[in-house]
């Protein structure tokens, strides 16, 4: 290549960097945000309470987007894409959010009893902060509590699947 087609790219290249810079704040800006950070989106959802029921009701997108990802997980449950205390533990929050009654209706109470036998397991922070040989024996018991209800757990899954699609 001659000189003049290297400086032409090397000025092109420098003159696309900004372009991209832009392009990717303008991305940034565009993604939502933590639920916690109050963004618009999270904001869509308003919640009412009725005495009547158990539950609040809710409405708005965050409602379809719980159930979708209530969805995903069994999915992936049943695909064993995703560990079953994992599954357990994400199913467990997300019900709370779409029907906290679930916990205690078979066969869907399993997800609440395996979050509660893993609750006091350290996650994110503190698993990075804790003593590896420590971590080493709480995983063996996590392993030994998914072998236990694996079974209980995968026919839970298949259930909120059913369920979900009904009442679509």
């Amino acid at each position: 290549m001659s000189d003049s087609v290297l400086w032409a790219l090397s000025i092109l290249g420098i003159l696309i960097i900004p372009v991209l810079v832009l392009v990717i704040r303008r991305q940034l800006a565009a993604m939502p945000s933590s639920p916690a950070g109050g963004n618009a989106s999270s904001e869509a959802t308003v919640q009412s309470f009725d005495p009547s029921e158990s539950s609040p009701k809710k409405t708005g997108t965050s409602q379809l987007g719980v159930v979708d990802s209530l969805e995903v997980i069994a999915t992936l449950t049943l695909d064993d894409q995703v560990e079953l205390s994992e599954a357990c533990i994400r199913i467990k929050i997300l019900l709370d959010h779409y029907d906290a009654g679930l916990h205690d209706e078979a066969p869907f109470e399993i997800f609440a009893k395996v979050y509660g036998l893993l609750e006091h397991m350290p996650t994110h922070e503190a698993r990075k902060k804790t003593d590896k040989r420590f971590i080493h024996k709480l995983d063996q018991q996590r392993f030994a509590i998914e072998a236990k209800h694996r079974e209980e757990i995968r026919e839970a899954a298949k259930a909120l699947l059913a369920r979900l699609k009904a009442e679509r």
